[in-house]
């Protein structure tokens, strides 16, 4: 299956005149981390960025019922979870619907 993404005809740069991610503002000067680059023929998609979409979109293609919702919400807990010092993932575990 391909699927073509539009690109962005807006590039916005920081005051500096360095290019800026169009999804998450990183710029050469402030990189993301683990530091990123320059997504192949995107002139303004940063490679951390790329691999999101990625995997965003296999996500969307194959989960069963899931919604944007529903991942921001788990994305939430998982957070919370990192910050308490826990593992980002719950720890009880389901086999054919019984916790165990």
């Amino acid at each position: 299956m391909t699927t073509t993404i539009e690109k962005s005809t807006d590039i916005k740069t920081d005051r500096n005149g360095f290019v800026r991610c169009r999804v998450c503002g990183c710029t050469e000067i402030e990189a993301c981390d683990p530091p990123c680059g320059w997504e192949p023929g995107e002139a303004d998609l940063c490679t951390g960025c790329a691999e999101m979409m990625r995997a965003l979109l296999r996500w969307s293609v194959g989960a069963h019922r899931a919604t944007k919702a529903s991942l921001m919400r788990e994305l939430e807990r998982a957070k919370n979870r990192i910050k308490r010092g826990q593992s980002p993932y719950n720890a009880r575990k389901k086999q054919h619907g019984a916790v165990i």
